[in-house]
């Protein structure tokens, strides 16, 4: 309500952080008292290997599938060959600054745009398999190119991190859900502002 969707994911980010260091916000605070628990070296370990094992498979799982889900995506993927809304795509991408080639591709098994890849040499632009108005496909260019200008992509596979990291917290799942809503949310902020803008 008062705050930007982006503003709101960067907060979800805090208690993911005090999750890691619980004693900066123990230490700071008069109000509360640390509980210190004795505890034996082999049931040390065993916690630690189960955590370990957690979030490993946990990590391991995430990327797995999103290895699988990109590979989907190529799969049932064709090249737009629209000319004007190729020329559309590469003209918003020079008005952003962005120099390097973007691809743009038809996919018949989404039913939203999206983009992946976290590197430039390998960032693809999906379109589901449907005829765009000019208002509508700049709508979306304009969505998709605030999320690789703002490299979106590499803060959702650490959101993914954090979340295999602290998999043993409920509230980190929480958290990294809402951050992800709340990214979603500032792309249309901002395409909206600017459609009001122009």
């Amino acid at each position: 309500k008062y705050y930007t969707a982006r503003t709101c994911a960067t907060f979800w980010l805090i208690p993911v952080f005090l999750y890691y260091r619980p004693h900066r916000l123990y230490s700071s605070s008069p109000l509360l008292h640390q509980v210190i628990m004795y505890i034996t070296e082999m049931l040390l370990t065993l916690l630690i290997c189960i955590w370990l094992a957690g979030f490993v498979m946990i990590f391991a799982g995430q990327v797995i599938s999103h290895v699988h889900f990109t590979r989907k995506l190529k799969r049932y993927s064709s090249p737009v060959v629209d000319g004007m809304l190729l020329d559309r795509w590469n003209w918003m991408q020079e008005e952003r600054g962005i120099s390097w080639p973007i691809e743009l591709k038809y996919c018949s098994v989404i039913t939203t745009p999206l983009t992946v890849g976290m590197w430039k040499k390998n960032q693809i632009t999906y379109l589901p398999e449907k005829k765009f108005s000019g208002e509508d496909s700049e709508l979306i260019f304009s969505h998709e190119l605030h999320h690789i200008q703002r490299k979106d992509m590499h803060t959702k596979f650490f959101l993914r991190f954090c979340n295999a990291f602290g998999w043993i917290h409920p509230f980190v799942w929480f958290a990294v859900k809402k951050a992800e809503d709340d990214l979603e949310l500032s792309c249309d902020e901002a395409v909206l502002r600017g459609a009001d803008s122009g």
